[in-house]
């Protein structure tokens, strides 16, 4: 199964346990430096990366930043 491959998270779970959990998810793709969540959002449901990486960002809007600091230093 390509989620417990790809997830340690769910490496130990059984295909009982596994299958009600997969039924529910749900797969979102979201655009490089797209805001996903703001400090303070009520956390309606899990969220899993597969593929690239999150940056948190304490007081500032990621719409007010420019992409030099978007880069890492």
């Amino acid at each position: 199964m390509f989620l417990k491959l790809r997830v340690p998270f769910f490496a130990d779970f059984d295909k009982k346990t596994l299958r009600p959990v997969m039924e529910r998810m749900l797969c979102n793709f979201y655009k490089k430096h797209t805001t996903v969540c703001k400090m303070g959002d009520e956390a309606e449901y899990m969220m899993i990366v597969i593929d690239g990486e999150l940056a948190a960002y304490k007081g500032v809007d990621h719409e007010e930043l420019s992409n030099k600091d978007l880069v890492p230093s």
